[in-house]
């Protein structure tokens, strides 16, 4: 279980990095258009921008806004460990399905133009999103199921004190031993009690 939340969590990082590469260039791509529109607008004396260009600004927005949030929000997640991640899947899955809305659109948009770069960004799209799906299968499998959810020097820790605590327990029963406060008896049944035997 624990390798396929490490692997769930390698891929939903991934994931996220890559969102936030892509959604970088969008935004890049659409302060080009941006400044192309400005400057056509400013040689014609009229600004004569279309319904579906305007459509198309908007549709990249929301593209880069999911993307980048979406990223920023999967490496956030990334900081939560064992049990609580993925108690995330939640949210990893509505990150899937937004990202595939958002994406099927833009990668239908991509088709129409048949040039390399095109085909790389649907491509890289397209493993987004399988990196997304694959993840969140991962953290299904395995919610509920890992056995710890605490980081191992977490662990290390934790025992480390419950052996303390256990000591001075003990330590406390041999004091009520030797002041006679309890028989031999009493106290090697409590000994037992609090070393769990």
């Amino acid at each position: 279980m624990k390798e396929k939340y490490e692997l769930a969590k390698k891929l939903n990082l991934a994931a996220g990095i890559i969102d936030i590469i892509i959604g970088s260039f969008v935004l890049i791509g659409l302060i080009y258009l941006l400044t192309i529109i400005n400057a056509f607008a400013g040689l014609s004396g009229t600004l004569g921008i279309g319904f579906a260009l305007i459509f198309s600004v908007i549709i990249e927005i929301i593209l880069i806004g999911c993307l980048l949030g979406f990223g920023i929000a999967t490496i956030c997640f990334g900081k939560v460990k064992g049990q609580k991640y993925c108690e995330k899947k939640g949210s990893f899955l509505g990150f899937a399905i937004v990202e595939t809305i958002v994406l099927v659109f833009e990668i239908a948009t991509l088709a129409t133009s048949f040039d390399v770069v095109s085909l790389i960004a649907i491509l890289i799209m397209a493993v987004v999103l399988v990196l997304r799906y694959t993840a969140y299968a991962y953290i299904k499998k395995v919610s509920g199921k890992l056995e710890d959810s605490q980081e191992p020097e977490n662990v290390e820790q934790k025992n480390s004190i419950e052996k303390e605590i256990n000591l001075e327990k003990i330590q406390r029963l041999v004091d009520l031993k030797n002041s006679g406060a309890i028989t031999e008896e009493e106290f090697e049944k409590l000994k037992k009690k609090e070393l769990g035997l």
